[in-house]
């Protein structure tokens, strides 16, 4: 009898530890803390970083909603080819919010709508696990291919819990077939480190440091990013392209602040061209 009691509460808990393993909550995601550190970058580009800190907290009145304010220190840079081939660096720093809503909703919730499977070849499948790469969290992970039957999209993505988006991949049958590919490279919480930082700003020299005279938040971009015009020009000219070099959105613009709404357009990359007087600036965006 006690043998069988034994298992019995053996039984129960791995059936605890492996239900806890699957109901990791938007909340859980995305519980942030001040001083927590993220840094990111673009795959496929020449290097880069998407770097913030958690600077303040705030949760609503009814704890359904907090919000986060985030201070970025972000660096791109581009191949120069004269007089000798050599990188050139822009950087920009620059304070949003993130306000995180349904807190106690699974995670997974947000892919509710993915078909599992059907004639066309779409399929959806995810999973929870401990993560040895991420110092133990715990992770959602999920992907997925729409009409998958003939030349369809796939699309890859993790999800750590207190670490938000791990990574996310877009991959389509048109060139370039990688669409985007997004990545944590490191994450700081409290006295917990796991990755390498991307010190990146340790010995450049100063003539290859520029900084840029516009600059955009939030980048990843869910429907509508903030344009912040830190140049002499007052007027200016904006347009979207797509890898291929094609205009999707052209737009007169003037002041030092421009929102502009792109939730109709794809998710993938795409470069936003600003052109002042002879000058021509661009930033790469990132649509979810």
């Amino acid at each position: 009898m006690k043998t069988l009691l034994r298992i019995l509460l053996i039984l129960i808990v791995f059936g605890f530890e492996v239900k806890s393993q699957t109901t990791l909550t938007i909340g859980q995601v995305y519980d942030y803390n001040i001083n927590d550190q993220f840094h990111y970058y673009t795959y496929g580009v020449p290097p880069n970083a998407t770097r913030f800190t958690i600077v303040d907290k705030h949760f609503s009145s009814l704890n359904d909603t907090v919000t986060y304010v985030r201070h970025f220190d972000n660096y791109s840079s581009q191949v120069i080819s004269a007089p000798s081939p050599h990188l050139e660096y822009f950087f920009d720093s620059y304070t949003d919010t993130l306000s995180i809503i349904n807190l106690d909703l699974l995670i997974s919730d947000q892919f509710s709508t993915w078909t599992t499977n059907d004639s066309l070849g779409d399929w959806f499948n995810d999973s929870s696990y401990i993560s040895s790469q991420w110092c133990g969290i715990l992770i959602y992970e999920y992907s997925a291919c729409v009409g998958c039957n003939f030349e369809g999209n796939s699309y890859q993505g993790q999800y750590g819990q207190g670490v938000g988006l791990i990574k996310q991949i877009h991959q389509s049958p048109a060139w370039p077939q990688i669409d985007y590919q997004y990545y944590l490279k490191y994450y700081k919480k409290g006295t917990v480190s796991c990755g390498i930082p991307d010190m990146t700003t340790v010995g450049i020299k100063e003539p290859l440091k520029k900084f840029a005279d516009f600059y955009i938040y939030p980048n990843p971009v869910k429907s509508t990013f903030t344009l912040q015009n830190t140049s002499p020009h007052n007027n200016f000219q904006c347009s979207i392209q797509n890898l291929l070099g094609q205009s999707i959105m052209s737009v007169n613009l003037s002041g030092e602040t421009n929102k502009i709404n792109i939730s109709h357009f794809e998710s993938g990359i795409y470069q936003l061209v600003i052109k002042t007087g002879n000058e021509i600036s661009t930033i790469r965006i990132l649509k979810e």
